[in-house]
């Protein structure tokens, strides 16, 4: 997504998961059960483990690599970007299990998607994508498959890709899922968003966002995928426009 207070450093410790949170405009939402991490473990050792074999050359075998990418996803700093975030996509995108037939670079591209996340930097989708580069190659994964993760991380800075590539247009509709979620979805989204750039003025944030919403609005489509857009789209401008309206009143 485009930079400014939407949705995209050094670790802050760890975030834990409260029955509640009270946000700035003073209404307490409660949180959602966490994700199932050990889970989510599976699914990316799973696909560490399938384009580089069990790593056992490596210093950082495929279950040591898969925790140390899940806990930045676990930072303090962090309130939309996630593991829920992950275990979301990984939903969207059709499989949240280890065998069950997701390409493996799909599940890399989402785990190192958001691994480098600062409100404050307009860099994290490009350190993301070096993040990846860095510990792939050096858990033995072929150049190849290292360029296309990267490729599919640095896709998430604009959320486009070339035309008729599939997978990236299903990882990229996964990202961006959650603006078709229900209302109430799409409401803690935003509140967690909000969380993430607390260090922003009110008004620099309605100025802000006003323009993330509207590059979205003004795009022709929202998702790549005709079975997506059929499902997420409509609800996706419901929610994109209910926003936006709120932010003028």
């Amino acid at each position: 997504m485009p930079e400014a207070y939407c949705d995209s450093g050094p670790p802050y410790g760890p975030r834990p998961y409260p029955a509640a949170e009270q946000y700035g405009d003073g209404v307490t939402r409660h949180s959602p059960e966490p994700p199932d991490l050990e889970r989510l473990l599976a699914v990316f050792a799973a696909a560490i483990r399938e384009v580089c074999g069990d790593g056992e050359q490596s210093a950082h075998p495929p279950p040591v690599l898969a925790r140390r990418l899940l806990e930045r996803y676990d930072e303090s700093h962090r309130r939309y970007h996630t593991a829920e975030h992950l275990s979301e996509m990984l939903d969207q995108l059709g499989s949240h299990q280890p065998d069950a037939g997701l390409p493996p670079v799909l599940v890399l591209a989402t785990g190192y998607h958001d691994a480098i996340y600062d409100a404050r930097a307009s860099t994290n989708e490009s350190a993301s994508a070096a993040l990846a580069v860095e510990e792939l190659t050096d858990a033995g994964v072929a150049t190849s498959i290292v360029e296309r993760v990267a490729q599919l991380v640095r896709a998430t800075a604009d959320h486009r890709c070339e035309e008729h590539d599939i997978d990236a247009e299903r990882f990229l509709d996964a990202d961006l899922a959650v603006l078709g979620s229900t209302s109430a979805r799409y409401a803690r989204y935003v509140a967690d968003v909000r969380a993430e750039y607390g260090h922003v003025p009110d008004d620099q944030w309605r100025a802000g966002r006003a323009a993330v919403l509207d590059y979205f609005l003004e795009r022709p489509v929202l998702y790549l995928r005709p079975a997506n857009r059929r499902r997420l789209e409509t609800p996706a401008r419901e929610n994109l426009r209910a926003e936006r309206r709120s932010l003028d009143d």
